[in-house]
């Protein structure tokens, strides 16, 4: 299963520069100050840069990169929930849960990128907690084995702190989206801490794969 840290590893390095480069690109706009010029870090969401016309109303160049990068990034997670429980062999209903659930996970999490808000609306929020629901109990459950291993349990502390402002992250994204408020100031700010946190536990589960003998 190292293989699949490497492609883990990989997909995190390819999301990386993919998000910097769309963000150059995006023409500007966010939901509380359409008006804006360029790429606002605590302003704007990922998502933003997945639209085909910025908020602004100009023409998105970096769309295409921004998707190529989700797409890197779900193959990463993907990557991760097929490869930790080779972890943990003796916890094999916890492997299987992992799997299964990481494998519904992935697939709202590739309605992300091919649902954009500008042109599905709301479909694109279905798919985001598709993804979510998922994905909260099979990282939750990752975590728990990787807390209760020695070699892994730092990346799991990572974890710890990657799905608690996560789940403030989702809870925030639900009102939000129930609401059909389109400014949110607070939204786009706690989804960098939750996207920052989530990258390094990846990485850190990648790497716990690539030492490991499996």
């Amino acid at each position: 299963m190292r293989v699949l840290g490497f492609v883990a590893l990989a997909g995190a390095a390819l999301f990386l520069p993919a998000a910097v480069a769309a963000a150059w690109l995006y023409p500007g706009g966010t939901w509380c100050d359409p008006s804006a010029i360029g790429h606002r870090f605590w302003g704007n969401f990922v998502c933003d840069l997945l639209h085909a016309t910025s908020l602004n109303g100009r023409p998105n160049p970096g769309a295409t990169v921004a998707r190529l990068g989700m797409f890197a990034l779900i193959g990463s997670m993907a990557s991760l929930f097929a490869g930790l429980p080779s972890l943990w062999p003796a916890r094999r209903r916890v492997g299987v849960a992992v799997r299964c659930l990481g494998l519904l996970a992935t697939l709202g999490m590739i309605g992300v990128p091919l649902l954009p808000s500008d042109r599905y609306g709301a479909w694109h929020g279905v798919a985001v907690m598709a993804a979510g629901g998922p994905g909260f109990v099979a990282v939750a459950l990752a975590l728990h084995a990787q807390l209760r291993s020695p070699s892994t349990a730092a990346t799991g502390r990572v974890g710890v702190a990657a799905l608690a402002v996560s789940a403030v992250d989702m809870a925030l994204y639900v009102h939000h989206w129930s609401s059909r408020s389109d400014c949110s100031t607070l939204l786009p700010i706690v989804q960098r801490f939750a996207m920052g946190l989530t990258l390094a536990w990846m990485v850190a589960s990648a790497r716990d794969l690539i030492r490991s003998r499996v």
